[in-house]
């Protein structure tokens, strides 16, 4: 019984960012290049649409079925499906995030810079000004490496 592994919240609360913006890469970057396979021709403002699309669609579907739920009087399935429909949203705002960025060139391939990128889409350039200024201090010798 003493192989049973606890849960550390701290430590799933901070794995948690990480793995939101490890995750969706691959697949934006996958997503985008079978567009441009299949829609070869198509300028990235029209290959963005599409990515659009996807994007009100996934939103409008989990947006609904949390609605639906919260018909239900009862806060057992309220808050579970509330926060689902949240943790749903983020996710695909941070693959529309950097789908965005691959349609229109922008290299996202490190962790520090997809951070920033999706911190900037997701609370503002204003906010992330504040917050981001360690992160910059980190992030400008790697940037500086790779120019020179």
């Amino acid at each position: 019984m003493s192989d049973i592994r606890k849960l550390d919240p701290e430590a799933a609360l901070a794995a948690g960012p990480n793995k939101a913006l490890e995750t969706p890469y691959p697949l934006g970057t996958e997503y985008v290049a079978r567009l441009r396979r299949v829609h070869p021709d198509k300028p990235p403002g029209e290959l963005l649409a599409y990515v659009g699309k996807w994007y009100l669609g996934t939103v409008t579907v989990t947006g609904v079925g949390a609605g639906a739920a919260a018909i239900i009087p009862n806060g057992l399935v309220q808050v579970p499906v509330a926060l689902a429909d949240l943790l749903t949203f983020l996710e695909t705002s941070v693959l529309y995030t950097l789908s965005a960025a691959e349609v229109h060139g922008t290299d996202a391939e490190d962790y520090e810079s997809r951070r920033l990128l999706v911190t900037v889409a997701l609370v503002g350039d204003s906010t992330a000004k504040t917050v981001l200024k360690p992160l910059i201090g980190r992030t400008a010798p790697y940037w500086g490496r790779k120019i020179v």
